[in-house]
């Protein structure tokens, strides 16, 4: 299943697949992590657990056919 999530401070749209809700999580914290490097590495870096209770709100599930 693919999860997404929008960024917090540009609404860029990172998903990954995964095969439940915590995979997503870990997923997604890894990916948003490198897209904040690339695009918003002068803002303060937000707590891992922080960001994850984030992403866990914050995600949704894309339809797939």
């Amino acid at each position: 299943m693919i999860y997404s999530f929008n960024c917090p401070t540009c609404e860029h749209v990172v998903s990954g697949d995964a095969e439940n809700d915590e995979d997503a999580i870990t997923k997604i914290n890894d990916a948003h992590k490198a897209h904040r490097g690339e695009v918003h590495a002068d803002m303060p870096q937000v707590p891992d657990e922080e960001m994850k209770n984030t992403i866990k709100i914050g995600m949704y599930k894309e339809e797939t056919f």
